[in-house]
């Protein structure tokens, strides 16, 4: 994958031809942009992803710094830190909505998980917990994760549409709920019998 412009902010600003040296990460380089793609997009190609990652990481990686002088393994460790920060972000559906959402100045905290839910996402969710309190068997749980499973699948396919559309008020509402979805998601995997 060919590096873009050093002097872009869509650059990763690697290694400029004109000096051959490692550059800092440029002030406006997105998590989409270090990595290469042309657009902050919901909808990521996951091999995609994972191929970029490990070409860019290749070039600046730390521990294949180790001959460059101090100034430049610092550049190096910064670029490797935002690249895996960014990887990490972006290969997450809940992380790459919130990420989304914050690049348009929206933010979800933890705490938003049931604010701006619907009385009836909150019932839901209360039958839900209580559900999962009078499980009683292996094959029960495994309904429930199911459901659940089903839940998120949805809501990432909302998020697929609405991001595009730029429809941001749908989409943190999907993102609450997803984020909340997820959160039951692991506490169906804590349970035990």
């Amino acid at each position: 994958m060919p590096l873009l412009s050093p002097n872009s902010p869509n650059s990763p600003t690697q290694k400029p031809s004109h000096c051959g040296a490692i550059q800092p990460v440029h002030p406006q380089s997105s998590f989409f942009t270090i990595l290469g793609f042309s657009d902050a997009t919901f909808a990521i190609d996951q091999k995609d992803l994972k191929l970029r990652f490990h070409n860019l990481q290749k070039q600046v990686h730390p521990d294949k710094q180790a001959h460059l002088d101090e100034k430049e393994r610092i550049y190096s460790d910064k670029q490797s830190t935002f690249l895996n920060k960014a990887y990490q972000t972006l290969r997450s559906p809940l992380s790459r909505a919130k990420y989304l959402l914050h690049l348009n100045g929206i933010h979800i905290d933890e705490g938003d998980s049931k604010t701006g839910m619907s009385p009836t996402d909150l019932m839901r969710i209360m039958d839900i917990w209580e559900a999962i309190e009078e499980v009683s068997s292996k094959s029960d749980l495994d309904v429930l994760v199911r459901e659940n499973e089903e839940r998120i699948a949805k809501e990432i396919e909302i998020l697929a549409k609405v991001f595009p559309e730029g429809d941001l008020v749908k989409a943190k509402e999907a993102t609450v709920r997803l984020q909340y979805w997820n959160s039951l998601k692991q506490r169906l995997n804590d349970v035990e019998f």
